[in-house]
C-alpha cells in the first residue's frame, strides 16, 4: 500500500525556494529605500544572499521582481494602514468594528 505524499505546503524545498524568493524580493525594497537609482541583479542577489542565477530561477527577467517587489509594498503598505486604523479609531466609535 502507497504512503499519502506530504502536502505541497510542507513540502520543504518549496517552503526554502519560497523564503529565497521573500528574501530576493525584500532585498530589492532595501536597495530601493536606499538609493533612487533601480537595483541591478548582482546588487539584488548579493544583498539577499543568493547568486544571480538562484534570483533569475524564481524570476524569469527583472520585471517579474519588480512586480512581485511592489505587490508585497503594497500588502504591506496596506496592512499598516488597517492597523493605524484599528488603533486610531477603536475605542472611539462604539459601531466601529475591525
Amino acid at each position: 500500500m502507497a504512503l499519502p505524499s506530504q502536502p505541497a505546503s510542507l513540502d520543504g524545498r518549496r517552503l526554502r525556494s519560497e523564503r529565497t524568493r521573500q528574501y530576493i524580493i525584500e532585498a530589492s525594497l532595501a536597495l530601493l529605500s536606499e538609493s533612487p537609482r533601480v537595483p541591478t541583479a548582482m546588487q539584488i542577489a548579493e544583498r539577499a544572499g543568493y547568486s544571480v542565477r538562484s534570483l533569475f530561477e524564481r524570476f524569469p527577467d527583472l520585471l517579474t521582481r519588480s512586480l512581485a517587489a511592489a505587490a508585497h509594498a503594497g500588502c504591506f503598505l496596506t496592512l499598516r494602514a488597517a492597523e493605524r486604523r484599528k488603533a486610531r479609531f477603536a475605542g472611539s466609535d462604539p459601531r466601529w468594528r475591525p
